[in-house]
């Protein structure tokens, strides 16, 4: 939802008057092959996951972060299958040790995280990436898997029908969402990359002040309260600033992790594009103390897992898979409208004549 007022300034051609011909694509979900798109020039500007776009600015040179779309978090939660009868509790899983995720290296970061927060409960080596909620939640009814570390935004529906319990909660401290850009946009259409972040915070504050929580729950098939709730929690910035420990959390992280070498991760200000995108120091503060963890559930009839769990050592990255929205303005599900970290934006200056 939150790059929903971009999609619709671009499909709406409110860049033309600018000289930019932006057009708004969505992507594989494999973060590495968007990031081969842009190297070859295919692709200009990403929306990304902050935790995607801090591992490819890192690991390759072609990419270069510009940016901020907004101050939104990501609040992950842990959940188990309420049904105690479930395959999950009665000795048929696979692996006792299998967690569902979401494709994306966010999702592992999330779970390094929880494991490191509050210890044991997520301490698998076994993480399994699903493209969607449903597979995962398929996955869990017939115990191929017996947790599932998903987004609380998606999965909230799941636990409102009773069929997921929540056990666990993790909101790590960054933005979720940075902008990208490719070297060879950046050498050669600075300026049409500049307006076009500008123009973006135009065009989300207008959407925030004109957009309903009716139209919005019409677009998204939500609650009419949830929209509401939502729409005056969002705060986009679409601002060509980063702060420091947008980067630094991530990249401490990956790290730790064993993604990222030691080499990688010392200096920040190598991801941004300098001429471009500023570096705003934040207030220094612990990126545990900082951290929200949440115990969740109804108290008498919770459930506990094991605590002999092994230690989190997850060595895969994984892309967000791309948001598949209706063509033709029609109201879509919670599932089609997940944030994605696939959906491109391509900025090229209008043809002369």
């Amino acid at each position: 939802p939150l790059l929903t007022p971009l999609q619709q300034a671009v499909s709406s051609e409110r860049y033309l008057p600018l000289g930019i011909n932006a057009g708004w694509v969505a992507c594989p979900p494999d973060v590495r092959a968007i990031t081969s798109m842009m190297s070859a020039g295919i692709l200009d500007v990403a929306f990304i996951y902050t935790e995607d776009a801090v591992m490819q600015a890192a690991s390759s040179s072609q990419v270069r972060i510009i940016g901020t779309l907004a101050e939104d978090t990501r609040a992950w939660g842990l959940h188990l299958p309420a049904n105690l009868a479930s395959p999950a509790f009665r000795g048929e899983v696979v692996d006792e040790r299998a967690v569902a995720v979401p494709q994306g290296v966010s999702a592992r970061i999330a779970a390094w995280l929880l494991a490191e927060g509050v210890g044991a409960p997520l301490r698998s080596s076994r993480l399994y990436a699903f493209e969607k909620l449903q597979e995962a939640r398929q996955a869990m009814t017939t115990g191929r898997v017996w947790m599932a570390l998903w987004e609380t935004a998606r999965s909230g529906r799941l636990v409102a029908s009773g069929e997921w319990l929540r056990y666990r909660e993790v909101v790590p401290p960054w933005p979720s969402i940075l902008v990208v850009a490719s070297r060879e946009a950046l050498r050669s259409k600075p300026a049409a990359i500049r307006r076009f972040m500008e123009k973006g915070a135009e065009v989300c504050e207008e959407f925030k002040q004109q957009t309903t929580h009716i139209a919005l729950s019409r677009l998204f098939d939500w609650p009419l309260e949830r929209a509401g709730a939502w729409l005056a929690s969002a705060r986009w910035v679409c601002s060509c600033v980063v702060e420091r420990s947008t980067l630094t959390g991530p990249l401490e992280c990956l790290r730790q992790m064993g993604l990222l070498s030691e080499e990688r991760c010392h200096d920040p200000l190598r991801l941004l594009a300098r001429d471009l995108c500023a570096l705003e120091d934040s207030m220094s503060i612990s990126m545990h103390s900082s951290m929200s963890f949440n115990e969740c559930g109804d108290g008498e009839g919770d459930f506990s897992p094991p605590q002999d769990l092994d230690e989190l050592t997850g060595r895969q990255a994984f892309a967000t898979p791309p948001c598949d929205r209706r063509a033709g303005g029609a109201a879509a599900t919670e599932e089609d409208c997940e944030p994605t970290s696939a959906e491109l934006v391509h900025c090229a200056p209008v043809p002369a004549g």
